[in-house]
């Protein structure tokens, strides 16, 4: 009876393919594929790189220096959050900030918006959307890593 290594459990189970089969698939996580008798670890594309790199960057923050604009954002800068949740809701901000009538979340000139700590800070369209090009941009340069771009700074400089 044939057996094959389980990638997930890591231990070997009856083969459901046949007495002769081997069938070893490659880890979840990428870093190992099996060479017949043993896991090998295996080279990661510079795609796979990038991606890694890209994961970390985006679990973490980017630091937002306002050298006039926002003076409780001044330097050496404020980390905000950017992960999905908080891309989404810089992304949607900005997108009531420009849309044909448009509006902000307080409905006022000012409105605030949370760093990595939750302080707020005091944001006005103008500023905000130079905020939430920054969050595009940085994404938008990580999605050219891959192809030979430069991985991007995690510094937004608001004038």
């Amino acid at each position: 009876m044939g057996y094959w290594l389980s990638p997930t459990l890591g231990y070997s189970e009856p083969d459901p393919l046949g007495p002769d089969s081997v069938s070893v698939p490659r880890r979840p996580d990428g870093t190992y594929s099996w060479n017949g008798s043993d896991w090998v670890a295996t080279a990661t594309t510079t795609a796979e790189s990038a991606l890694a790199a890209f994961n970390a960057a985006v679990a973490g923050k980017l630091t937002v220096i306002s050298t006039t604009a926002i003076p409780s954002i001044a330097s050496p800068g404020t980390l905000f959050d950017i992960g999905p949740t908080e891309k989404a809701n810089i992304l949607g901000i900005y997108a009531g900030l420009t849309a044909p009538s448009p509006y902000t979340p307080s409905g006022t000139a000012n409105f605030n918006y949370p760093d990595s700590t939750g302080v707020m800070h005091s944001f006005t369209s103008s500023t905000f959307q130079q905020f939430a090009r920054g969050v595009q941009e940085f994404f938008y340069a990580w999605a050219q890593v891959p192809g030979g771009g430069s991985v991007p700074s995690s510094t937004i400089i608001i004038a």
